[in-house]
């Protein structure tokens, strides 16, 4: 028994020698990358199955046009770079290349003939990759440039760590680029670290990587650290975390002191979040629209969650008491809280963070206008418990003082790039905003490769 089936993977062995586009996916499966396609291995017909497969018409067409000799023309060929740019920026499956009616019409009022999926996965899209690539890398070369980062885990549960990276000039903003999407098994400062010295070699001149000025991250203690770590190397570079996350936090500290209005905001979201008619029915019958729910790490949404029902206290408080399912019960006893009033009158003073961190969320903003935000939320701050906590986030904040003092008429030539500096992370949460839709549940199955190439050509469209 032990003989046959050593004989069977011998031979499932040599068939993948000798056919290099079939790659084992699982012990019953394997892929094709010329047909972009998944073959379920059958243990009784063995072999056989898979000839079948590198044998079929559609097999040796997509074989031949990848390995044809003027294979490089297609790929030059502007039309289908078009196609290939198009599809992605909509977000297009390329699926749709196989459909008879897209291709027919595409065909018919262009004159020009649609090359295979196929093609167009491992050829036009790479080269076309490859060659913008190389174009964004060039444009960030011999000026001043800032990094951003950020990670999170894509629909897979995969740790997605996206690199952005822009122009520092004085007097202008750089609208960042994404430079790469990679996947990692562990994310920590040293794995980022490597990331990073990856990415700037290849903006560097001649090896000199003093044109990298400024580290943009969050304030997560792994990120801290990968700013020290960085600083061994290039010993002029600027560390800065997200100012839109600081008040975040601050916002969460403001919670802390609220546990009245925390308790009634949990209940409403519990009842309301997986509801659509409730919430429809809510709307209608105090005639206001049901705002959005907080969103956990950020806190701001939970101050404008809290405005919502401050402004609409008694109303809603009147509509909880006239319902009789069981589920509003709590909610009753929450609102009938004696601190309550208490809480209103601490809460009011920070209904405007929200609209502080909507203002520093806005691209295009200057260093000025970054530090001026941070010092009006400081003045509305009457409390010294949140003054001092609030303080106490800044100070973590690795060179915030450096563009605190920054005057654009006073500061050194060498400093004078920092003018439009961003000081938030705010455009690689976008690209995240990106990668949720690029994968869907349809195509949660792609591959870091191919999705580094479609988040690359999608966020920089």
């Amino acid at each position: 028994m032990k003989k046959k089936v050593n004989e069977k993977n011998n031979s499932i062995n040599s068939f993948l020698d000798a056919n290099t586009e079939i790659k084992r996916y699982a012990t019953d499966s394997f892929n094709c990358t010329v047909c972009n396609k998944y073959i379920k291995y059958d243990i009784k017909q063995g072999i056989k199955q898979l000839n079948r497969h590198v044998q079929s018409k559609k097999h040796l067409n997509n074989a031949r046009l990848i390995n044809n000799a003027d294979v490089d023309d297609i790929n030059n060929d502007v039309f289908n770079e078009d196609i290939a740019q198009a599809l992605i920026v909509n977000n297009i499956p390329l699926r749709v290349l196989e459909n008879a009616t897209f291709k027919t019409i595409i065909e018919k009022y262009t004159k020009k003939a649609l090359l295979s999926r196929s093609v167009y996965a491992n050829k036009i899209i790479p080269n076309l990759y490859k060659k913008n690539y190389l174009l964004k890398t060039e444009e960030l070369k011999n000026k001043p440039f800032y990094i951003i980062l950020d990670e999170t885990p894509d629909i897979k549960g995969r740790k997605i760590v996206n690199i952005l990276a822009g122009n520092l000039i004085a007097n202008e903003y750089s609208k960042p680029v994404l430079i790469n999407t990679l996947e990692m098994n562990m994310v920590n400062s040293e794995t980022l670290a490597q990331a990073i010295l990856h990415e700037v070699s290849n903006m560097a001149v001649d090896g000199d990587f003093t044109n990298f000025k400024l580290l943009i991250t969050d304030a997560a203690p792994y990120c801290l650290k990968l700013g020290k770590v960085l600083k061994l190397v290039i010993s002029s570079l600027k560390h800065i975390t997200c100012l839109v996350h600081a008040l975040h936090n601050l916002a969460e500290t403001i919670r802390s002191y609220c546990p009245g209005f925390n308790n009634i905001i949990a209940s409403l979201t519990k009842i309301y979040s997986k509801s659509k008619s409730l919430r429809r029915s809510f709307s209608l019958s105090l005639n206001i629209k049901f705002p959005s729910f907080p969103v956990l790490t950020r806190w701001g949404t939970w101050l404008s969650f809290s405005k919502f029902i401050y402004l609409n206290f008694q109303s809603i408080e009147k509509y909880i008491s006239e319902q009789t399912d069981i589920k509003f019960d709590i909610l009753k006893e929450f609102l009938k809280e004696a601190s309550l009033l208490d809480e209103i009158n601490f809460l009011r003073d920070y209904f405007e963070i929200p609209i502080f961190i909507k203002r520093l969320e806005a691209q295009g903003l200057s260093v000025y206008n970054c530090i001026k935000i941070i010092k009006e939320v400081k003045e509305i701050i009457k409390d010294s418990r949140i003054l001092n906590r609030f303080e106490e986030i800044l100070s973590r904040n690795p060179d915030l003082q450096f563009f605190i003092n920054f005057n654009i008429l006073k500061c050194n030539n060498s400093d004078k790039c920092y003018d439009y500096a961003p000081l938030t992370s705010v455009d690689v949460e976008r690209s995240f905003s990106n990668l949720k839709h690029i994968l869907g549940d349809k195509k949660s199955k792609m591959k870091i490769e191919t999705l580094k190439r479609h988040m690359f050509l999608f966020y920089n469209k």
